[in-house]
């Protein structure tokens, strides 16, 4: 039995407007040590797109480059103090992922020219370059061609490189050598700082929930580098893309737009590409979390082009015969379920629910809706359940200003960030006593 706290590391503090790898996130690994907690759940860690969220990542299996850590960077020879003398006046409550983005990405920019003259980590990058060939290759030219046609979508891309011809890949990897050597660089940079906290967090006996999101991003080098697994046209559009229907969190459903799967092409694989994904989030994760589970035995269909999710069918998912072939591969695999999408606990007493429910929810807490947000903690912590987790704006008893993301809201998601002074010594023991209390 266990327990933890889900924080996203774009959620930690740091004066770069962003949480990120630095040493935060090691502060924070000590602080869930000194509560008792065995786990820490995040979010998917790759690089987000447009909408900032990090379910619609431009791969399966790259890192966030946002999240590199500046004063790491700094520790490394990499940066100099005056390159990160400047920095600009970023709000500390939130992301503003616009202008957050602009800096990390220049500065970036000046980590790469100042590897080019030193060779700072070079055979270490070398190693990281051949070990992960399989998807940094192309991912790294994706994003380079991306960039080189100021972010259009895929799509919009010369057919020659759009439906990926030898020639003109070949051409385009010589055009843009030191662009896509940059876009590598940036993954070694990130998966070698994500290593050390993953270690730092394991000496203290802390085990990493991460999360795999069903479906993957159109706009992705996973769609351009393996099209025959998705429905798409013979333009390279999709014909027919994911989505939920009208339900509790929207009236309209959620159109999330990703390209749906060609399951039956994956299973004449037997499942590689999954497999492979499974195996590359194992290695940075210590369980992972299935973002969307229900799509694996019926997802929901939506015809391309159409405005909202109302207009759909329910296609049977691969079930069962999905399960087994990872299994037969990779062997029993930790696996946990749970959500990032609702409300904080006190934004939806207060302003979410009817009073029907919060009558049913003080009547069986036995508690007067004083503390709900700790009252269920409570309830969760003292469950059967073998792993137990709060997110941390349930912990210090936030409002819905402190919500992650509403689902089918387009902007304004993704943003919320904690500081140190929200937490006292008080939460703390409060969750030493209950770890202690409940056996975990």
């Amino acid at each position: 039995r266990s327990s933890g706290i889900l924080l996203h590391p774009t959620s930690l503090p740091s004066r770069y407007g962003i949480g990120d790898l630095g040493e935060e996130a090691f502060r924070w690994v000590d602080f869930l040590a000194s509560a008792n907690q065995k786990l820490w759940q995040i979010l998917p860690l790759g690089p987000t797109g447009f909408g900032d969220s990090p379910y619609q990542c431009f791969s399966a299996f790259a890192g966030n480059p946002y999240l590199i850590s500046p004063d790491k960077l700094l520790a490394d020879g990499l940066l100099s103090r005056s390159d990160l003398e400047g920095v600009p006046n970023f709000p500390n409550d939130n992301v503003d992922y616009g202008p957050v983005i602009q800096y990390k990405l220049s500065l970036l920019d000046v980590v790469y020219a100042n590897y080019k003259r030193s060779k700072i980590l070079r055979d270490e990058f070398e190693s990281f370059k051949q070990k992960n060939s399989a998807w940094l290759d192309d991912f790294a030219l994706f994003m380079t061609l991306k960039e080189s046609h100021g972010g259009a979508v895929l799509s919009t891309w010369e057919d020659e490189l759009v439906s990926r011809q030898p020639q003109a890949l070949t051409a385009a990897r010589k055009k843009y050598a030191d662009a896509v050597e940059s876009q590598e660089l940036r993954q070694f940079l990130f998966f070698r700082q994500w290593e050390a906290i993953k270690s730092h967090a394991h000496r203290h006996g802390i085990k990493i929930i991460g999360d795999i999101p069903i479906f993957v991003a159109y706009d992705s080098a996973d769609v351009w580098a393996h099209p025959e697994l998705f429905y798409l046209d013979e333009q390279g559009k999709p014909t027919v893309v994911a989505g939920v229907p009208p339900d509790y969190f929207s009236a309209t459903g959620q159109l999330w737009g990703n390209p749906l799967y060609r399951w039956d092409v994956l299973k004449k694989n037997n499942y590689v590409w999954w497999i492979e994904r499974f195996r590359a989030t194992l290695a940075v994760v210590d369980i992972v979390r299935l973002d969307h589970f229900r799509g694996f035995e019926a997802y929901w269909e939506i015809p391309f082009g159409m405005p909202t999710a109302e207009v759909g069918k329910w296609v049977k998912g691969p079930g069962a015969d999905f399960f087994n072939g990872l299994k037969s591969s990779l062997g029993d695999l930790p696996v946990y379920s749970g959500t990032h999408d609702n409300d904080t606990t006190r934004g939806w007493y207060e302003s979410s629910s009817t009073e029907r429910e919060r009558d049913f929810a003080r009547r069986y807490l036995g508690r007067d809706g004083a503390d709900i947000a700790w009252d269920l903690i409570r309830l969760a912590f003292s469950s059967v359940a073998d792993m137990a987790v709060a997110p941390l704006q349930d912990i210090l008893n936030l409002g819905t200003q402190a919500r992650m993301n509403l689902p089918g809201r387009a902007s304004g998601n993704w943003g919320w960030r904690f500081a140190w002074n929200q937490i006292n010594d008080g939460m703390r023991e409060r969750l030493k006593e209950m770890a202690m209390l409940y056996g975990r």
